[in-house]
């Protein structure tokens, strides 16, 4: 198996040797065990194709690379190569995958019906999964193809980005999270934080600063938000509880549901075509809050 430093292959190399000795029926594993230095801020891009990347925060200028490989033979497990380019100030980790199997590429097997005899994905084609530890000041860049990523307890600036898996960030300071076919979940944000996806959900909790939620045909919700909401989707339901502040909240065949704190001068414009308005929050032109639907309903009231 190759990898970029010296050091970090002598590790890797004495630990795929005893997990290969005892893992000779299919599927094979292996582990990888390395640290780098990094700064306080430093920033870390991991990416990665099949299997999943989990971050946690730490008081440490170290970052602490944790990895488990597993293929559906010993050859295939060797054929992966994990690349780590570190400076103090800078960890890019990228994993590169060997030909993935005689029914095609990558694409082919994540698009085909899974196997009913497989256990789990190693039975079928190579994957590699991260634990990662940082510094919490970090500057984060994570991408996975399939697989799920989670974010936790990372205050430096979170990008994240998946096809096929759930996106999660807990404790955050500013975070940009999508996926095209899986969930995507914040709770706990101070700062900015936008989040995109197509067909999954979306879910922001306790969050304060800008919200930016966007999806295509995913549901929205947006529990115990202050400050200020941009969320859009085309045929999802957008639903707002526990919310202060100024909001944009636009839909064009899904509902929406405003639960509103009372202050002073709460007040909503809404609008739709085909739908019905239920408003016990006042309604008038040019209100901080603004909703509006094509063929959705819009319920708003107080809490």
């Amino acid at each position: 198996m190759n990898i970029s430093t010296t050091a970090a292959c002598a590790v890797l190399m004495v630990t795929l040797g005893a997990d290969a000795c005892l893992a000779r029926e299919n599927p094979a594993r292996g582990t990888f065990h390395h640290a780098y230095p990094l700064s306080a801020n430093g920033s870390v891009s991991i990416d990665n194709t099949s299997g999943d990347i989990r971050v946690i925060g730490w008081d440490r200028q170290t970052a602490q690379v944790d990895a488990t490989l597993c293929a559906p033979s010993l050859d295939q497990l060797r054929a992966l190569k994990i690349t780590a380019n570190s400076t103090p100030d800078s960890l890019d980790v990228t994993t590169s995958y060997p030909r993935w199997s005689s029914n095609g590429s990558f694409w082919d097997w994540l698009f085909s019906p899974r196997d009913a005899n497989a256990t789990n994905r190693c039975d079928e084609q190579p994957q590699v999964s991260y634990v990662v530890h940082l510094p919490v000041g970090a500057r984060v860049n994570l991408s996975s193809v399939s697989g799920d990523i989670s974010a936790d307890g990372v205050a430096g600036q979170l990008t994240l980005r998946d096809v096929s898996g759930d996106v999660t960030a807990l404790d955050t300071g500013d975070v940009y999270a999508a996926a095209v076919s899986g969930d995507v979940s914040v709770t706990h944000a101070q700062g900015k934080c936008e989040t995109r996806e197509t067909s999954g959900r979306t879910v922001v909790r306790d969050a304060s600063g800008v919200v930016a939620a966007h999806s295509v045909s995913g549901d929205i919700g947006l529990d115990s938000v202050a400050g200020k909401i941009d969320a859009s989707s085309t045929s999802g339901d957008i639903n707002v509880s526990k919310f202060r502040g100024i909001a944009q909240l636009r839909t064009t065949s899904g509902d929406i549901t405003l639960t509103v704190v009372r202050t002073k001068g709460a007040a909503l414009e809404a609008s739709t075509v085909s739908g019905e308005i239920k408003s016990e929050v006042p309604l008038r032109p040019g209100a901080p809050m603004y909703a509006r639907s094509v063929s959705g309903d819009i319920a708003a009231r107080f809490l």
